[in-house]
């Protein structure tokens, strides 16, 4: 059975009155900081403040708050991580550096002098 976690019971909004352009009269916004998504607009200050109450506790009712794990570090797709390279500069996001690492090897080893062989 997964642990229960607490829903947090407090949260930030911000409020805001302004008046649109071309209309008389105020309109007051709420906005759930931690999810801004979650967005109430009203008449009035009081009116805004339980529009946005009751947003946030249908919202919260139906959540969860879960840890999402990363694969093990020594898991990665980075062929050239994988390999040992990690400072590899321009050749960083080039898919197809291995290649030209396999060649620049290929061409060293070509002179490599082989001293078993007189």
């Amino acid at each position: 059975m997964l642990p229960i976690v607490q829903q947090p019971s407090e949260f930030q909004v911000l409020v805001t009155e302004e008046v649109p352009e071309g209309q008389q009269h105020e309109v007051w916004r709420a906005v759930v900081l931690q999810m801004p998504h979650l967005v109430a607009e009203g008449e009035s200050r009081e009116q805004v403040l339980s529009a946005i109450k009751k947003i946030l506790s249908q919202s919260v009712r139906h959540a969860e708050v879960v840890t999402v794990s990363l694969a093990d570090h020594g898991e990665t797709e980075d062929p050239l991580a994988a390999q040992g390279y990690h400072h590899y500069g321009i050749f960083e996001q080039d898919p197809e550096a291995l290649k030209l690492f396999d060649e620049i090897e290929e061409e060293r080893n070509k002179h490599l002098i082989d001293s078993s062989h007189p």
